[in-house]
């Protein structure tokens, strides 16, 4: 498992609780089930990923509740003890930013989810069909999938090659989705990075 070197603090910027995952989303209404597309390389879809994440940057369709039909319509209004529906967020961003580059990220958890949550993409013991997770010494790639298991975004170096990753915000940080130094700020906590590599 690919641990970036960041001292382990309370993740503050981010943070999401249950009620705030995409534990009761819906499934997207269009799913793609084929990994393997012709002409297209695990590379190249990273690559589409990640292109498709920074054209989303501003994009205020992934705060934390929305009352869109996709995430529960009114339902989103309610308290979650209440039987409110938290919106799509920062896995459902990443889920789709694969979906744009042909990929459907499989949830391998059982949690009525469309996608894969942080704690998924962040947990040793999950197996994301198609991903694979980076050791401790391989350089990142853009369209990596980097998370500290309660937030979780994609990799896209700035301007400069600087660290930086595409990440759906809260709304402290303005509730939209912005490509900025999450994750290599030094107070995110362990870092976990996987790779779409394909499908067998």
């Amino acid at each position: 498992m690919a641990k970036l070197p960041r001292t382990p603090e309370a993740w503050k910027d981010e943070s999401t609780t249950p009620q705030d995952s995409a534990v009761f989303m819906n499934p997207p209404n269009t799913s793609i089930t084929s990994a393997t597309l012709i002409g297209s390389t695990p590379e190249g879809i990273n690559k589409k990923a990640a292109d498709w994440a920074k054209e989303q940057v501003g994009n205020t369709d992934y705060q934390m509740r929305d009352t869109s039909d996709r995430v529960g319509g009114r339902r989103s209004l309610l308290p979650f003890g209440l039987g409110g529906v938290a919106a799509p967020k920062c896995n459902v961003f990443v889920g789709d930013a694969f979906g744009a580059a042909g990929i459907h990220v499989d949830n391998p958890v059982d949690n009525r989810a469309a996608y894969p949550g942080a704690q998924e993409w962040g947990a040793a013991d999950v197996q994301i069909p198609g991903f694979r997770m980076l050791g401790p010494h391989e350089k990142l790639q853009t369209g990596d999938v980097v998370t500290n298991g309660h937030h979780v975004g994609i990799y896209v170096p700035g301007p400069k090659g600087e660290d930086m990753t595409v990440s759906a915000a809260i709304p402290l940080k303005g509730n939209a989705v912005v490509h900025n130094d999450w994750g290599f700020r030094g107070n995110e906590g362990p870092m976990t990075v996987r790779r779409f590599v394909g499908t067998p």
